[in-house]
């Protein structure tokens, strides 16, 4: 009795007789029009798609939200014309963009914050006040974060209370 085991991906690609031929042209064929495409449009909208396939003399790109699958539209004709000067896509008549977000990514951007010269300006004073000598100064290191713009709508200190 035989046994099936699990075989590495790259195994099976090296395989011939696993992956059909027209598969792994057509693979490559969406590589190339990938280059061109990038190629072809404004660095603006370049990361912000994906082909998604080529068939029926049709392009299809997958655009990540709706404001990019908008800008993509706009450039849709000169991106037929330019296409249909290379030799794979000569015979291209139409452009079509969807709105396929990707959901792998980290939709969450992380935002830097920003410490107001206030701020720093009350680390450094807690840092002169305490006792612990490791902690004052890791309180003096945070602070030298703190930004150096204008002081217009920082808080100030009064007598120990804040005023706006």
């Amino acid at each position: 009795m035989t046994e099936n085991k699990p075989a590495p991906v790259c195994e099976l690609l090296q395989n011939k007789g696993v992956i059909p031929a027209y598969v792994l042209r057509h693979s490559a064929t969406l590589r190339h029009a990938a280059d061109i495409v990038e190629r072809c449009l404004p660095s603006t909208l370049r990361g912000h798609f994906q082909i998604a396939n080529y068939r029926e003399n049709t392009l299809i790109l997958h655009a990540d939200s709706a404001t990019w699958a908008t800008k993509l539209r706009y450039s849709t004709q000169d991106l037929s014309s330019n296409l249909a000067k290379h030799q794979y896509f000569r015979h291209i008549q139409r452009v079509r963009v969807k709105v396929c977000p990707h959901y792998e990514r980290n939709t969450r951007t992380s935002r830097r914050s920003i410490m107001s010269e206030y701020a720093a300006s009350a680390l450094e004073d807690l840092a002169e006040v305490v006792t612990n000598p490791q902690l004052a100064s890791s309180l003096r290191r945070l602070a030298r974060h703190g930004n150096k713009r204008k002081k217009g709508n920082q808080p100030t200190k009064d007598a120990g209370h804040f005023r706006l």
